[in-house]
């Protein structure tokens, strides 16, 4: 008994070591997330200042340098994660997500580094503070 390969929804890849018989075994590519994490679906850009490894479905994006995100205090999740798509009830496939805005660029670009980290000097919320 064989099954017959399954092509990979739009912008993901087969996982590594994968046999390819579902869709369950395809991840986000580089530069694409799926903001619900759920496997097996298409993905969508990385939101602009995050960056997107290829990866799990629920692989959330981090900031790039010069950016800073919204995130849950005690998760450390993205605020609101995980987002569902706009239809939701009528198209469990859609694409379409109503993500709200949640990388900002730094007023100190050269202040922030990834993961929302500070470099030195600087700290605080979107490293605004010069450490003394």
């Amino acid at each position: 008994y064989q099954e017959f390969c399954q092509a990979c929804p739009g912008n993901t890849v087969m996982r590594g070591g994968s046999a390819g018989v579902n869709q369950t075994d395809c991840i986000c590519g580089k530069g694409f997330w799926r903001p619900d994490g759920k496997l097996g679906f298409a993905c969508i850009e990385c939101p602009f200042g995050a960056i997107c490894e290829e990866g799990e479905q629920s692989k959330q994006p981090y900031t790039d340098n010069g950016y800073w995100a919204a995130v849950d205090p005690t998760t450390g999740d993205l605020l609101g994660y995980p987002f569902p798509p706009k239809s939701a009830e009528d198209d469990p496939n859609s694409a379409d997500f109503d993500v709200p805005e949640i990388f900002f660029q730094c007023n100190q670009p050269d202040a922030c580094g990834t993961h929302n980290s500070c470099l030195d000097p600087w700290s605080g919320t979107m490293c605004e503070w010069c450490k003394d």
